[in-house]
């Protein structure tokens, strides 16, 4: 048996930003992090991939954010724990302050890491278009109030099938879940399907786009990569 350890910045939002920043696209990471070595690590990463955190905020004593997973021989992951704890100070005041700017980006990508009083303020205050990612089944009824609010919405197939109570299991249900969260006001649906590919909805239409990869050393952080908006004239925020 193969036994893999590494050590990389992670996190929804700074996947998403480094994706952007490959692709020319000005963005700017909104988080807290401790002053620890980890923290000290994003600050490090962020610089060279030039993900900009001049709107984040370094928690002085504060412990990062960490996240360990163990993946099967498939890549799938099997069981993961995490300390999300400082982003309790991602408040609807933490955002408040930096309201103005980021009302002058062009989109706003959010996750479900924050606390539903955060994504509930900022649903209602934030006048871009917002792209959310729910990030687990654990999190995704954060978003229930305001769906109608969201330009786009990204759930896996587990996510989508909590949040609609539709078991997805086969490209139909996948098509009604879909469905379900258009009539709940999502204007855009992307629900992520593993080795199924994508399903893309808006307006009623339908279309599953299918993977490219053609061999999975990990399946963790995948779905972020679906989350870009790539034009290199565009300013993104992400929380």
């Amino acid at each position: 048996m193969e036994i893999l350890r590494l050590i990389n910045v992670g996190g929804l939002g700074q996947n998403i930003a480094q994706n952007l920043t490959r692709l020319e696209v000005p963005s700017y990471l909104i988080t807290v992090f401790g002053d620890d070595y980890f923290g000290n690590i994003l600050q490090e990463e962020c610089q060279k991939e030039n993900i900009n955190l001049d709107y984040a905020e370094q928690i002085k004593g504060g412990v990062s954010s960490a996240y360990l997973y163990v993946t099967n021989e498939k890549g799938d992951m099997v069981t993961a724990i995490n300390d999300m704890k400082i982003v309790e100070n991602i408040t609807p005041d933490f955002l408040n302050k930096r309201i103005d700017f980021i009302n002058n980006a062009l989109i706003c990508v959010i996750d479900g890491n924050i606390s539903q009083d955060s994504i509930e303020w900022l649903a209602d205050n934030f006048k871009v278009p917002i792209f959310a990612d729910p990030v687990s089944i654990a999190k995704v009824g954060k978003f229930r109030n305001v769906l109608n609010k969201l330009d786009t919405f990204k759930p896996n197939e587990l996510e989508a099938g909590l949040l609609t109570g539709i078991e997805i299991n086969d490209q139909d249900s996948a098509i009604k879940a879909a469905k379900a969260l258009d009539e709940c006001g999502a204007k855009n649906v992307f629900i992520s399907m593993g080795a199924k590919g994508i399903l893309c909805s808006r307006d009623g239409e339908v279309n599953i786009i299918p993977t490219i990869a053609e061999k999975i050393v990990s399946a963790n952080g995948a779905g972020d990569c679906s989350m870009q908006y790539g034009n290199n004239n565009l300013g993104c925020v992400l929380l």
